[in-house]
């Protein structure tokens, strides 16, 4: 493994590349909290998160993708339809690759590696959810997302009773998205930040190239939808409900003016 070199003090260190930031504030290196003590006197403490800093930069590249494809100019439904044929059918494919992957190598290898149990357990509880999660989303949100951007290209006073429900839906979805990315901290705790260990094999290779590519499309899609899409649904919703309740009250003034 590359060895990463540090110069200077933490926070210098860390103004130079900020996606270190939170990496080492999750972490119990004591040098966050001396920030004028020298990153040399706490070697053994940053080289513990090494990899998690490595890890750190790669999601922030994850970013600087998102950001030069453009996202943020895409409308709702093509940023929809794209999550969907893209993170949604990843995930849905990938997650029953790793989840049986992930039980026969803690079959053959459990006794030696005790984690490996942990493992096959976390995993149940993180992928059933997540695909429960994603089914959520192709049967509540979406669909309301997409009456939403067909009324506003083709308005009417007809009240579509779904809009009302896109904030709840995104607030559930944010949240269960948070829990996601948080669960995965726990598949790198029980893999050693997705490390071989000494008797590997090929299958134990794979899997954890697995894990790692898994983490990284999670953290993309994440991104797209808590920084991007929900916060643009829900400024979509909340435009079309004031449009609605200036209807409601012209019509309503109308209806006075003509008694």
């Amino acid at each position: 493994m590359d060895t990463i070199h540090f110069t200077g003090t933490p926070d210098k260190q860390i103004r130079k590349n900020n996606s270190q930031t939170e990496v080492f504030k999750g972490t119990d290196v004591e040098c966050w909290y001396a920030g004028n003590k020298l990153l040399d006197e706490c070697n053994k403490e940053v080289a513990a998160i090494e990899d998690q800093l490595k890890d750190a930069t790669g999601h922030a590249s994850v970013i600087k993708k998102a950001v030069s494809q453009e996202f943020n100019k895409w409308d709702l439904d093509t940023l929809s339809d794209y999550i969907l044929n893209t993170h949604h059918r990843y995930a849905k494919k990938n997650a029953i690759i790793i989840y049986d992957l992930i039980q026969k190598t803690a079959y053959k290898y459990g006794d030696a590696h005790p984690e490996l149990s942990k493992l096959a357990s976390a995993s149940f509880l993180f992928f059933q959810p997540l695909l429960n999660h994603l089914m959520k989303e192709e049967q509540m949100l979406f669909p309301a997302i997409r009456q939403l951007t067909k009324h506003k290209r083709n308005p009417t006073r007809a009240l579509y009773t779904t809009f009302g429900f896109i904030k709840y839906w995104v607030m559930l979805l944010q949240k269960e998205n948070q829990v996601a990315g948080e669960d995965m901290q726990l598949f790198r705790k029980l893999t050693n930040n997705y490390k071989l260990p000494v008797d590997w094999s090929n299958s134990f290779n794979y899997l954890l190239k697995k894990m790692k590519e898994f983490e990284n499309d999670l953290f993309l899609y994440v991104h797209l939808e808590n920084t991007i899409l929900f916060p643009k649904a829900t400024m979509l919703a909340e435009e079309f409900s004031g449009n609605h309740l200036k209807l409601i009250n012209n019509d309503s003034n109308s209806f006075k003016s003509g008694l």
